[in-house]
């Protein structure tokens, strides 16, 4: 192996430049946005939560699965809960695992993962409810194509969007992600997003 000299590495490097017009193209906004994430808190980070074993829970699984994947359910939003311990945590993870698989042949009829947080006490970043929508976000824009240029565009244009209130940030960067997708009219059933 030759060694390169730093003068050599400079020269390489001087060759490559990034002009203004090339900013959006270098996704500056979820660049941002990548900051102030929880990392930690999505579903197939290195810090994920336990899930079902392989034939266990096949009926709660299935249940929530039908919810997801119903095109007109009764409810946008379903609500899994019980004691401590009761193996909720798994249960979403086994979830965002089978929904993230999905996601490489994304049809009308069945619903992908848009986004996934857990919530962990004493874990920097996973306790902290102010990354919640950022985090989400982030992860909708990467899992939603259609989305990506629409959430850089919107943090790029705002890039301490993620410092305001909860509500302000639910609305600009959840509510209205959603309102594009039903403005676009994409035929991908809509993402799901979950929380423990």
């Amino acid at each position: 192996m030759n060694p390169v000299s730093m003068s050599q590495l400079g020269a390489f490097w001087s060759d490559f430049s990034v002009s203004e017009d090339d900013e959006h193209s270098l996704n500056t906004g979820l660049n941002i946005l990548s900051q102030v994430i929880s990392h930690g808190a999505i579903h197939d980070s290195s810090e994920h939560s336990p899930k079902c074993h392989p034939q266990t829970r096949k009926d709660v699984l299935k249940l929530i699965l039908d919810w997801v994947d119903d095109p007109n359910p009764s409810c946008s939003v379903l609500w899994l809960y019980g004691p401590l311990g009761a193996g909720k945590t798994a249960i979403l993870q086994s979830i965002a695992e089978l929904l993230n698989s999905r996601a490489e042949l994304p049809t009308e009829s069945t619903g992908q993962c848009g986004g996934s947080f857990f919530f962990s006490g004493g874990k920097s970043g996973r306790d902290e409810g102010h990354r919640l929508f950022s985090t989400i976000r982030y992860q909708l824009a990467l899992n939603l194509p259609s989305l990506r240029d629409h959430v850089n565009n919107i943090m790029a244009s705002n890039p301490i969007l993620h410092t305001k209130s909860l509500s302000v940030q639910f609305n600009s960067l959840i509510v209205d992600a959603f309102h594009r997708l039903k403005q676009e009219g994409t035929d991908l059933h809509t993402p799901t997003v979950l929380t423990d």
